[in-house]
């Protein structure tokens, strides 16, 4: 799988409250292992007080996930956030593991609900570990596509995290990973200035647009909205400037 290898698309991991280094570390190492993509470590942070929660004070995911992508570095593909405590819940409120944007630039997993698995009575340190890394990479692929998966021993299935049997992705969902990240970073660009643009940030959006065009200068749409961001906020001379390079692509 090491063509799928990129320096330029930089997964990072945001610890959410208290997560050991270690566990840190071993999840950035098998995300490393298998994407073959940078993925590093951001200091950690807390959830705001006013974060979307069930009656149980469960977080909601969508919420979760719309902060995490609000919170990726500028130079960032994708963005992982890791619960050291709370649990995450969907619209339906049933319990989440981790969940991610399909597809989409964030995912987040909760270590609470997995740490049943330390036990001996559940396979021990060692079955946990391997959970996890299951986990990570089951979330970091549907930001990057793949829906859930019935392949047979494929990780986007979804009992895959849990099984005894061991999983990688099938060979659909692997094309489908290599194809988003061949696309490079500039992708993760476009999408995080659409983030910005949905929340009439133009200024974000106009900034992300404009450095996604200049990583792929042979895709007009990035080129297209920098110049509607920029119309948006009132400046024409920049606008105009973009929509001539729009055009310029469209005839070649």
């Amino acid at each position: 799988m090491s063509q799928w290898s990129d320096p330029r698309f930089i997964i990072y991991l945001l610890p959410i409250g208290q997560v050991d280094r270690e566990t840190l570390k071993f999840l950035a190492d098998s995300v490393i292992k298998t994407v073959y993509c940078p993925c590093f470590i951001l200091p950690p942070t807390e959830l705001p007080m006013n974060i979307k929660r069930d009656h149980e004070g469960k977080i909601d995911a969508q919420d979760i996930l719309e902060i995490l992508t609000g919170k990726m570095p500028a130079d960032g593909g994708r963005i992982i956030g890791v619960l050291g405590s709370g649990q995450i819940c969907n619209i339906d409120l049933n319990l989440l593991n981790g969940c991610g944007q399909v597809p989409g630039l964030s995912a987040a997993i909760a270590l609470q609900g997995m740490r049943v698995y330390l036990s001996d009575k559940f396979g021990g340190p060692e079955r946990y570990r391997e959970n996890l890394r299951r986990l990570i990479l089951h979330e970091l692929s549907h930001t990057l596509g793949n829906h859930e998966c019935y392949a047979a021993h494929c990780l986007m299935d979804n009992i895959a995290i849990y099984s005894k049997t061991p999983r990688q992705f099938c060979p659909s969902c692997s094309a489908q990973i290599q194809r988003t990240m061949e696309a490079g970073p500039g992708i993760a660009k476009f999408m995080l200035g659409t983030f910005f643009y949905t929340r009439h940030n133009y200024r974000l959006a106009a900034k992300c647009y404009r450095a996604a065009a200049k990583l792929r200068p042979d895709i007009a749409e990035y080129k297209y909205y920098t110049a509607v961001a920029y119309a948006l906020m009132n400046n024409q001379k920049k606008a105009g400037k973009w929509l001539l390079k729009y055009l310029q692509t469209t005839k070649t």
